[in-house]
């Protein structure tokens, strides 16, 4: 198997490089100390927090899991459906006790 970039590839590759070091150098210079980049000053909303959940659960793994699962007809993501009910559990215990 021969593995071979065009000209187009390796200037798409740059590109990317580039601007994410530059977004990286931008919103970094953004911040004070660690607790503002670790907790975005303390000012997301509930929304976007359940939307940064979300995206952890649908990140490029579980997605290359899903592909072998239905592959080798092997469930790999039931974990999620027990994950549900811990979630659960922990927003009540968070929204009463803390």
């Amino acid at each position: 198997m021969e593995f071979s970039l065009s000209y187009i590839d390796i200037g798409i590759i740059l590109v990317y490089l580039v601007g994410v070091l530059y977004l990286g150098f931008y919103f970094g210079s953004k911040h004070k100390d660690a607790e503002d980049y670790f907790l975005a000053g303390r000012s997301l909303t509930w929304p976007i927090i359940g939307f940064s959940c979300l995206h952890q659960t649908c990140r490029a793994t579980a997605w290359w899991a899903y592909g072998a699962g239905y592959k080798t007809v092997f469930r790999c993501s039931s974990h999620e459906w027990v994950a549900v009910l811990i979630l659960i559990i922990f927003a009540i215990f968070f929204s009463h006790f803390i």
